[in-house]
């Protein structure tokens, strides 16, 4: 409490406890934020000398390529201090176009640096605004400048990915220096009120850029369209690089699993459940209990692994996959998928030629999960079907049995089956969007990934037969029907057993 006293004319003032507990706080806090201040200051200045310190090139072997990078003075801007060695030439190099993980760019800017220190300078104006301007300068002097244009990728990017040096460069002697590498994954543009959250991996081509520094001698193989070599760090499938890889991620999984991470998803493109049988019984299913697993095998008959060799001259490349069957007696099919060059958006299947299937008559590929694709449209040579018409009467044909589908004349000694979503966009923009219908599809688990389009080439002498399962809901959420009617939940492919001809199977972005 404040109080006012009057003594003599003169007004004096009296301050209450609470006032100068105040009063202390106040100051106390001035105090501490000035003290703050100067640690700031001091930091700051610390981190700056060492920052410069950091910056100083030690060159501790002088026949060795050597670099340190200075701190960054705009987010655009990159600038090395590097020595050169004596003795041989080299050449500072320049990539941009398609890049990957999986090796070095196809081609390249070469340009002579002669032996010593030097700095360079690398400008990335990468959007789209600035039309994708790559600029290098040693000690000051330009040395290489080129636009991409704008139709490079003409909605940008949404997001850049750090390309670190393939392994056999780092394994190389005299070892090469690479200084920075970037992998862009475009921007799609699905309108106003969608958001597409796509994955990948750095295996796949994508637009980027490498920048190194080897002898000017040095040149590199081509990389490989496959994946999956004996020495490559990691699993990350077994196929193309860019098209559909085989992969499994449980050891006793029976289904197949089919990947493409090109398709800007992690999710399996295609799931395959298949079945073999000895006239009318079952030999071997999903539903047998004494299956262990698929094993993974680089030949139909003995135990060699898979062990695939980067020959560039190879254009095709096979996995057997060997069903293990705890019983003595049971058939164990062996299957034999393949991948060639020349099809880059396919993987090839067939049963392998050996005693292991000399007993099966049939088999039947079940190719499920088409309630997470929204499969709806369906086309057998000119005949088209369309799921939500044909089923979309509660009248029609029963949702409890296969409907069989009539297959057109086969051209080129092949049947031809496509299907696909008549959706255009990415699924798992549907439960985000704005769209009217955005909640019908909440609590649905979709693909994730671009819109795909799927293709089954079935040689005529497998003879053979195609039937359709549809579904009204999907199995997340039961009580509610698909929006735009019933889809296509699976596709049953029946072959003969007896003949080793192939069945290509594709899925590409549409």
């Amino acid at each position: 409490m404040t109080t006012v006293s009057t003594n003599g004319g003169n007004r004096r003032f009296r301050f209450s406890l609470r006032h100068m507990l105040a009063l202390t706080a106040i100051i106390a806090v001035w105090i501490a934020a000035l003290l703050a201040f100067q640690k700031y200051v001091g930091l700051t200045l610390r981190h700056s000398q060492l920052l410069a310190l950091s910056s100083r090139l030690d060159v501790a072997d002088v026949d060795r390529l050597q670099s340190v990078m200075y701190p960054r003075v705009a987010k655009d801007i990159q600038t090395w201090e590097v020595h050169v060695p004596e003795g041989k030439p080299y050449e500072l190099r320049f990539g941009v176009a398609t890049v990957s993980q999986a090796g070095m760019p196809e081609s390249y800017e070469k340009i002579p640096i002669a032996p010593g220190r030097h700095r360079i300078t690398f400008r990335t104006a990468d959007s789209v605004n600035e039309n994708y301007q790559f600029t290098l300068f040693i000690d000051g002097q330009t040395v290489f400048d080129q636009s991409m244009g704008r139709e490079w990728m003409p909605d940008g990017w949404r997001q850049a990915s750090g390309l670190s040096p393939p392994d056999d460069l780092e394994q190389q002697s005299p070892a090469s220096l690479h200084l920075a590498g970037e992998a862009y994954t475009p921007r799609t543009d699905y309108g106003s009120g969608t958001y597409f959250n796509g994955q990948s991996d750095d295996w796949v081509s994508q637009p980027g850029y490498r920048l190194w520094i080897d002898q000017a001698d040095r040149d590199y193989p081509p990389v490989s369209p496959f994946i999956g070599f004996a020495n490559d760090p990691g699993y990350r499938g077994i196929g193309l690089r860019d098209g559909l890889r085989y992969r499994t991620t449980q050891r006793n999984q029976y289904e197949w699993t089919i990947y493409r991470p090109a398709a800007q998803t992690n999710d399996p493109v295609l799931k395959i459940v298949p079945e073999f049988l000895v006239g009318d019984e079952t030999a071997l299913s999903a539903q047998t209990q004494e299956f262990t697993r698929w094993r993974s095998l680089g030949e139909p008959q003995g135990t060699k692994e898979v062990a695939w060799q980067r020959d560039p001259a190879k254009s095709a490349h096979s996995v057997f996959l060997h069903a293990e069957v705890d019983s003595s007696d049971a058939i164990k099919p062996v299957v034999e998928l393949r991948w060639d060059a020349s099809r880059p958006d396919d993987v090839g299947i067939r049963l392998a030629a050996t005693p292991a299937n000399q007993n099966l008559t049939n088999w039947r590929l079940r190719i499920v999960d088409g309630t997470s694709h929204l499969w709806r449209l369906l086309a057998v040579g000119d005949r088209q079907l369309d799921a939500g018409t044909r089923f979309g009467d509660t009248a029609g044909p029963s949702f409890s049995d296969p409907q069989p589908i009539e297959l057109a004349p086969p051209s080129d000694e092949s049947y031809r089956i496509r299907w696909k979503t008549d959706i255009a966009q990415p699924l798992q923009t549907l439960a985000r969007g704005r769209q009217n219908n955005a909640n019908a599809f909440r609590g649905m688990r979709l693909f994730r990934g671009l819109p795909l389009a799927f293709e089954a080439e079935l040689a005529a002498a497998l003879q053979p037969s195609v039937k359709i399962v549809p579904a009204q809901r999907h199995p997340d959420t039961p009580g509610v029907l698909f929006p735009g009617g019933p889809v296509i939940d699976e596709l049953h492919i029946e072959l003969d057993g007896t003949t080793r001809d192939w069945i290509w199977l594709r899925a590409v972005p549409r």
